[in-house]
């Protein structure tokens, strides 16, 4: 971990998940009933929970094994898609997904992949995460 990497991606963090327009079920997003019967958009409790899971599944079982247990089609793409957007590899061209990145690149993935989920993790902070 880079505390240095780790204050220049929470900046980007921040802007992918305002950004980020993924609601429902697979999104990043999720709406609820407000006081006033108006529909709020909450973080789903879901995805803080993937974040928070992810660094200790690298640890674990390595990075490319966690990075494939979170890809998919299911709803816990939504974390390897924000991790690829904060580390800047989404529009690189060689590396449309960040299983490929990480084949590709393991040794110096692995750093900057730790790095984005606690700048994600500390980003995720600042807005509202639900309930359910």
């Amino acid at each position: 971990m880079s505390k240095k990497q780790v204050e220049s991606y929470i900046p980007e963090a921040l802007n992918i998940i305002k950004k980020c327009n993924k609601v429902g079920d697979k999104g990043l997003w999720v709406e609820i009933k407000g006081d006033n019967d108006n529909t709020l958009k909450v973080i789903r409790k879901e995805v803080n929970g993937y974040l928070a899971s992810y660094g200790p599944a690298i640890i674990q079982s390595g990075l490319i094994p966690a990075v494939v247990f979170y890809q998919g089609k299911d709803e816990k793409k939504i974390v390897n898609d924000l991790i690829l957007e904060v580390i800047g590899k989404k529009e690189d061209e060689y590396n449309k997904d960040l299983l490929e990145y990480a084949c590709n690149n393991e040794k110096e993935a692995k750093e900057e992949i730790m790095d984005a989920i606690i700048a994600l993790k500390l980003a995720l902070r600042t807005f509202k995460i639900g309930e359910k």
